[in-house]
């Protein structure tokens, strides 16, 4: 290493009248800001593990940015940021890199890199016009994007509307022909990767990192430079990234496909005379028959529930459907083996298939012969469709090589990762060596204590027991007054939202409020409809809990129906609390209150982004209050929020108090 750490110059950069005040429009002196970006620098330098709960409002972004920079600057290796959402991507390589570039007046070139089907594939749009289902009139004006797009990313497609089609033109891996590809010179997932190999910074995400990981010495685990060092924003992900990227499935519906895809083969091959080709399609005909039959007799033997964990000897009452359905795949991948040479066109198509057939061949050999110490296997079934799918248990075992014999330094920063002020957790799900890790916790520098209060009513019945939704709806009645303009209301169960959505169309609180519900637009769409609307109530779950940022007032109210732990009958969830019992750990405090606690952190982090930001938290759920575990939620707030429990009256009273101390018109959420 030959950069000299200067503590001096950190100061400078993030004092006032620094390089960061006369470069950011809105730039805040804070001193924690200041700390982290100082631990961020000593990390690299001494090559060690840094882990960083951030609280919002502490500009952490900046904080590993202009290290980063710094960094690069004086050595020649590359360092990667990697993120979980492609947003958050995005906003790094266009708005906050350039803006700490020209704060520290340097020049060095960033790449940003996502997954192959955030691109457009040539090759699949040169065949495009094979599709017999396509639209054709539409094939001119992708002609005229690809020509004038420099990048070929979703990010610069222009046909939103036209998710099937993209669906059938991104650079997917199943059907990539590298490197016997006829544009392999012009491809656009090629010419990302060079440039992510010779830039100084690269901007991925975790998807890419794991990818890295799993396919050591292949095209795809080539995708990123050789680096030494790697920055993790969004990190509180990086496990279900993780367990989501190493797992497989086997689909009906992917079966399906296939089979179609296989006659359109067979018919383009048909022109070519080829032996033995209806030999091939009787085959293709038998897998279809075969995969029809597997699954139906799979779909009669999974309990009523959608979903039904695999054990030991779950397919002894399938009739050998299995083992059938695999047979007929082994025997149509012998004719792939020996087709003879065909024409350039058909000859990708079959290449594409054959690595399909082998993936297909793949995962159900692992179905056939469960791995139960590392994964847990369930199958799945709705009206349209059934599969297989298995998760691993856990990830440090993928990650604990990388992270003790290859890195030098890595950063993982978020704002929730403690459990209870620990972080230990984080560090043992990522394998890291723990004698090479320092951690720190930088809560938010908000006012709490003046910029919100946190409600919890204790009239409420239980959440799932009779009358809760009816109840919820009537307090809320009664507390109108305090609620502003603009309310959101977190769920843990989409069938709880419309069950309450339902109840809430017919309240009165529908005659003042535009009620808006997840699943009516996309995520952007009803948010912004949410920002215009005058007065509005906004039904969220899953991602609603993070990853929205409503400021001012556009958001008045954060209603949290019920405390957020785990589904107990998620099949990954399942999985992991029976290992952890095998291993004598008690899988509600070591599993279910951990997560339950990240997740309550986000979802009340909805409301205070700023120090601008005003308004009340509420929590619909009383076991905060009665249950043991509930002081652990309690002292997972901040230090200064006040926490008011009461009935009716007493909340509104003190939520009145609350808005009268700024003189705060609630109708229309804006200062007098």
């Amino acid at each position: 290493m030959t950069w000299s750490i200067n503590l001096e110059d950190i100061d400078r950069i993030f004092s006032q009248g620094g390089a960061l005040e006369k470069t950011l429009p809105d730039f805040e002196m804070r001193s924690a800001q200041k700390k982290m970006a100082w631990h961020v620098s000593k990390a690299l330098k001494e090559m060690r593990y840094l882990i960083v709960e951030a609280g919002t409002g502490i500009g952490k972004t900046f904080s590993y940015l202009i290290p980063a920079l710094l960094f690069s600057q004086a050595n020649s290796e590359p360092l990667l940021i990697s993120t979980y959402t492609r947003n958050l991507q995005m906003q790094l390589f266009n708005q906050d890199l350039p803006l700490a570039k020209k704060a520290l007046n340097i020049n060095c070139d960033i790449a940003l890199l996502m997954g192959r089907q955030n691109y457009i594939c040539r090759n699949r749009l040169a065949r495009l016009h094979l599709k017999p289902s396509l639209n054709k009139k539409i094939l001119p004006q992708i002609y005229m994007w690809v020509a004038d797009t420099e990048n070929g990313s979703i990010e610069d497609w222009p046909f939103h509307n036209q998710k099937y089609l993209w669906y059938n033109l991104c650079a997917s891996l199943d059907l990539c022909q590298y490197p016997n590809c006829p544009y392999l010179k012009d491809c656009f997932v090629i010419k990302a990767r060079k440039h992510c190999h010779h830039a100084q910074i690269a901007i991925i995400n975790h998807h890419l990192f794991f990818s890295n990981l799993k396919y050591p010495g292949t095209e795809e685990g080539s995708v990123l430079p050789p680096f030494k060092n790697i920055i993790f924003d969004e990190a509180h992900h990086l496990e279900e990234a993780g367990i989501n990227f190493f797992g497989f499935d086997f689909q009906e519906k992917h079966l399906d496909s296939f089979c179609q895809d296989l006659k359109e083969v067979a018919t383009l091959m048909g022109k070519n005379n080829i032996k033995n080709l209806q030999d091939f399609v009787e085959n293709v005909t038998m897998l279809a028959q075969k995969s029809k039959g597997f699954f139906q007799v799979l779909r009669k033997n999974t309990d009523k529930n959608e979903q039904q964990i695999l054990q030991e000897g779950w397919t002894n009452d399938l009739k050998g459907a299995p083992e059938d359905l695999l047979e007929t795949l082994d025997k149509l991948l012998q004719f792939f083996k020996n087709f003879p040479s065909l024409p350039v066109e058909e000859e990708g198509m079959l290449m594409e298939n054959k690595r399909k057939l082998q993936d297909f061949i793949a995962s159900l050999n692992h179905f056939l012969t469960l791995d139960l110490h590392n994964y847990v296997f369930w199958a799945e079934k709705n009206k349209s469709d059934s599969a297989l799918k298995a998760l691993p248990l856990r990830i440090d075992n993928f990650l604990k090589e990388t992270f003790q014999n290859y890195l030098n330094g890595a950063v993982f920063t978020s704002a929730t990762i403690s459990v209870d002020a620990d972080i230990s957790r984080f560090t043992e799900e990522m394998g890291l060596p723990p004698d090479r890790v320092d951690k720190m916790i930088l809560p938010s520098p908000f006012e709490y204590q003046y910029q919100t209060q946190f409600i919890i009513p204790e009239e409420l019945p239980s959440p799932g027991s009779a009358g809760y939704t009816k109840e919820s709806i009537y307090l809320m009645e009664h507390l109108q007054s305090i609620l502003g303009p603009r309310v959101l209301i977190l769920f843990t169960a989409y069938k709880m939202l419309e069950d309450f959505h339902n109840v809430l169309k017919g309240s009165n609180l529908s005659k003042f409020y535009a009620i808006l519900k997840q699943g009516e637009k996309t995520p952007d769409l009803l948010v912004n409809t949410f920002k215009k609307e005058q007065k509005a109530i906004l039904l969220g779950t899953s991602s609603f809990w993070e990853g929205i940022d409503l400021p001012g007032h556009h958001l008045t109210t954060v209603i949290i129906m019920r405390l957020p732990f785990p589904v107990p009958d998620d099949p990954w969830i399942y999985g992991k609390a029976k290992q952890l019992e095998e291993m004598g750990r008690n899988p509600f405090s070591d599993l279910m209150l951990p997560k339950a606690l990240l997740r309550f952190k986000q979802g009340w982090g909805r409301l205070i982004r700023s120090y601008q930001d005003r308004g009340l938290i509420m929590l619909f759920d009383t076991r905060i209050a009665t249950r043991n575990y509930g002081k652990t939620f309690l002292r997972s707030l901040p230090d200064d929020m006040p926490v008011i429990i009461g009935k009716k009256e007493k909340l509104l009273s003190s939520g009145k108090k609350f808005w009268e101390k700024e003189g705060k018109n609630l109708d229309y959420g804006e200062d007098n």
